[in-house]
């Protein structure tokens, strides 16, 4: 558990399993996650009952709470143990984008990832047609480092993807 001035991070319990539900299945998210079809109650329920081990699944996902109500989903991915950097996904339910949860979330995350999993850096990447998102993770520190031209087909037109990092000591 990490414990910031609003909010805390907590690893995912079963009782977040409608809460994970309701962001997982939504399709306005499913460009972002490279999903293409809706997560079942039971493999939701697995992945919640299972150990969250960084080592083998070189994933760890966190619950962002405001007192004891999950209010967002901090995902590290694709753990890079040797090269010392990890990937980082966020999402914050709808009523409580623009409070300054996203920005704790991203900074508490961030000092786990360089102090415990002893990154060097952490990435994200940002479609085009998010500004919102390049706020936020632009406002955490991260800096715009480069571009995917025409990477993310969205219907009959195509978004570039953003790369954004954050340094340990840049």
């Amino acid at each position: 558990m990490i414990i910031g001035e609003n909010i805390t991070l907590r690893a995912p319990e079963p009782e977040d399993l409608d809460f994970m539900l309701d962001c997982e299945n939504s399709r306005e998210n499913w460009l972002v996650s490279e999903t293409i079809k809706p997560f079942s109650r039971n493999t939701l329920r697995n992945y919640l009952l299972s150990p969250q081990n960084v080592e083998e699944y070189k994933q760890i996902r966190w619950i962002a709470e405001i007192e004891k109500n999950p209010v967002g989903i901090l995902d590290f991915f694709d753990w890079d143990k040797q090269n010392q950097r990890i990937g980082v996904g966020i999402w914050v339910s709808p009523k409580n984008r623009g409070k300054g949860v996203g920005e704790e979330m991203l900074q508490l995350g961030s000092k786990y990832a360089f102090s415990t999993l002893m990154t060097n850096q952490i990435y994200a990447h940002i479609l085009s047609n998010n500004p919102e998102s390049e706020k936020l993770f632009s406002k955490a520190g991260y800096n715009k480092s480069g571009t995917k031209q025409a990477w993310v087909r969205l219907q009959d037109d195509w978004l570039d993807q953003h790369i954004y990092q954050k340094l340990k000591n840049g």
